[in-house]
């Protein structure tokens, strides 16, 4: 990614202080529930 146009409402603070250095924990922005599929109900 080049540029990021909009910020998605599911973006949050990254806990780690490197984190826009290092790039290892590359979702680090998302919320929990942004990060998990979504739930099937049966």
């Amino acid at each position: 990614m080049i540029k990021c146009l909009t910020r998605s409402d599911a973006r949050i603070a990254p806990q780690c202080p490197l984190y826009a250095e290092c790039g290892g924990c590359n979702l680090q922005h998302l919320s929990h529930e942004a990060k998990s599929p979504p739930s099937s109900s049966r």
